[in-house]
C-alpha cells in the first residue's frame, strides 16, 4: 500500500514538470511510466540516456512504482537555498562526487548535470569554494 503520495493533492504535493519529449523516449525504451517519471526527475530532465541509466541502477527500489509527487514548498526552498535544482544535485551525488563540488559545478554550468559532470572531471583539483583549502 502506498504510504507516500496518499492524499497528496490535499497535502501540497504535486507532480513535477517533466520534459514530455524525453519522457516519451524513455517510455519507448520499455521503462514503465512511474519509474520513467522518477528517473527523469532524478536526472534533472537532462536526457533519455541518463534517465534510463539511472533507472537500471535503481530499479530494485520498490518506491519507483509509486506515482511521483514532490512537495511544492520544499523543492522551492532547496533550490533557492543553494541555487541548484535538488534533483540535479541528487543525481550528481549518486555518482559519488562531493556535495560542495557538485553545487559549484552546477552553478558554473547553468544547472545542466551533464555539463556539470564534464566540468567536475576537468576541475578535480580546484578547491570546493573560493575560501576552502584542503589540508
Amino acid at each position: 500500500m502506498p504510504e507516500e503520495g496518499a492524499g497528496a493533492e490535499g497535502s501540497g504535493e504535486v507532480e513535477p514538470e517533466l520534459d514530455q519529449g524525453i519522457l516519451n523516449q524513455v517510455l519507448m525504451m520499455g521503462i514503465p511510466e512511474n519509474p520513467a517519471k522518477h528517473a527523469l526527475f532524478k536526472t534533472g530532465n537532462s536526457s533519455a540516456d541518463m534517465a534510463v541509466s539511472w533507472y537500471f541502477e535503481n530499479m530494485a527500489d520498490e518506491s519507483l512504482n509509486q506515482p511521483l509527487r514532490i512537495k511544492k514548498e520544499a523543492s522551492k526552498k532547496e533550490e533557492s537555498g543553494n541555487g541548484v535544482p535538488p534533483e540535479a544535485l541528487a543525481m550528481m551525488l549518486t555518482m559519488g562526487f562531493p556535495e560542495k563540488k557538485c553545487i559549484k559545478a552546477l552553478k558554473n554550468c547553468d544547472n545542466n548535470p551533464e555539463r556539470a559532470t564534464d566540468w567536475l572531471f576537468s576541475h578535480m583539483d580546484d578547491p570546493d569554494s573560493e575560501g576552502d583549502s584542503e589540508m
